[in-house]
């Protein structure tokens, strides 16, 4: 049976930072594992050509005005990388240009008589979300373990 001491404790562990920590850390994992994941994804479809998309795949905590956010992108300006234009359309799918004459960069050269430019669909990959929802998954249980360690709930 619990006692006014042991309230006492849990609630003084709680005003501490000591839970904020803990669901931080918790986050911050989540987030770790949705970065790996997604480099994951990102190896064989897209196909890794330089690896300059996958290294652009990163995370990091944002402050805001309810405590912390977890963030992870892929072609952003804090990446690793800095910014890989194309991770949007690699991972959303979309209809990109090509001028004639360019070569691509398995080296094809496109042609055409009479056009400038020729338009290719991209297919979407959803490389980051497949690996944040897989993240995500496990992120209720880490934070009702992390709780409970900080309250030394049974």
């Amino acid at each position: 049976m619990a006692t006014f001491d042991d309230l006492e404790r849990v609630l003084s562990a709680a005003a501490s930072g000591e839970l904020r920590d803990a669901v931080r850390l918790a986050l911050v994992e989540t987030a770790q594992r949705a970065e790996r994941e997604a480099k994951l994804n990102a190896t064989t479809r897209p196909r890794v050509r330089t690896g300059r998309l996958r290294g652009s795949i990163a995370w990091r905590v944002v402050p805001d005005t309810r405590g912390v956010t977890v963030a992870v992108g892929a072609g952003t300006q804090w990446g690793p990388r800095g910014e890989v234009r194309y991770a949007a359309i690699q991972e959303l799918g979309g209809w990109t240009r090509v001028p004639i004459g360019s070569r691509t960069r398995a080296g094809v050269q496109r042609r055409a008589a009479t056009a400038r430019t020729v338009a290719g669909a991209i297919p979407a990959t959803y490389f980051l979300r497949r690996g944040v929802d897989k993240a995500i998954g496990r992120l209720p249980d880490e934070l009702a373990r992390a709780v409970s360690v900080v309250l030394e709930v049974k």
